[in-house]
């Protein structure tokens, strides 16, 4: 931010210098006034007092605009010599964002991926149902559907450790397909990616889950959501159920 010190200087000299040429043509003209249509000394008193009034005011404002001149230099200095300073600042407060910036936003990308640009094939919207055991206990939500033993801080103990996924064409398929086992990281994050390790290219209508551990809680496991991603076979129609008993599985 520069200030043109010459510009404003050479602006102040010329409303000096028309000030100057506006109070000489006024003397002028009242002299000429005087001496042709009256007495010299009739009314020139009060031409003059007339006179000296508007050069007052002329004075006062040009003192006052040499004033705010002033000031709004002093104030184009300061702000000159302080930006270096802000600049500096705001370039470390950078430096030392930046990395934390970075991860924060890998990570979120990397959550919006898992959940947004995948097909969820386990959602109610997409289809999808949860299929009980026949030991399934059912539980009455009386008031907003959040499981109760969920902890909202770092105690994990509940959730699962070692997780085998399976394919099944029906109910009581005795040869499932293993797509794999996968230990969830309980220092990771909150929501985990896994890739098939036995990936196939046939289709299954029904994905049983399998919690074979978890990390160290005696009595119950916790599973906020599964999420089934994968790519529609071709040629091959979904198995319509109509009767709910077909989607009871047998006990595990």
């Amino acid at each position: 931010m520069d200030y043109d010190e010459e510009n404003g200087e050479g602006c102040f000299r010329n409303v000096f210098r028309s000030f100057v040429c506006v109070s000489l043509t006024l003397l002028l003209g009242l002299h000429v006034y005087a001496y042709f249509w009256g007495s010299p000394h009739d009314g020139l008193d009060e031409d003059f007092s007339d006179v000296r009034y508007v050069v007052t005011q002329l004075t006062r404002g040009l003192t006052e605009v040499n004033r705010k001149h002033e000031r709004l230099k002093g104030e184009m200095e300061r702000l000159s010599s302080a930006l270096p300073i802000v600049a500096a600042a705001a370039d470390r407060a950078k430096d030392a964002l930046g990395p934390s910036l970075g991860r924060s936003s890998r990570g979120s990308l990397e959550i919006i991926d898992y959940d947004r640009q995948m097909a969820d094939y386990a959602l109610e919207t997409a289809g999808g149902r949860i299929l009980d055991t026949g030991d399934t206990t059912e539980h009455v939500i009386y008031e907003s559907p959040v499981s109760w033993a969920l902890h909202v801080f770092t105690e994990i103990s509940s959730a699962p450790r070692i997780i085998q996924f399976e394919g099944l064409e029906f109910r009581s398929d005795p040869y499932p397909h293993d797509f794999g086992s996968f230990e969830y990281d309980k220092n990771g994050k909150p929501i985990q990616y896994f890739e098939a390790r036995h990936p196939t290219s046939k289709g299954y209508n029904m994905v049983r889950v399998r919690v074979v551990t978890n990390w160290g809680h005696p009595v119950y496991t916790c599973v906020y959501r599964v999420r089934v991603h994968g790519e529609l076979v071709s040629g091959q129609a979904p198995r319509i159920i109509s009767d709910d008993t077909e989607l009871k599985i047998e006990n595990e």
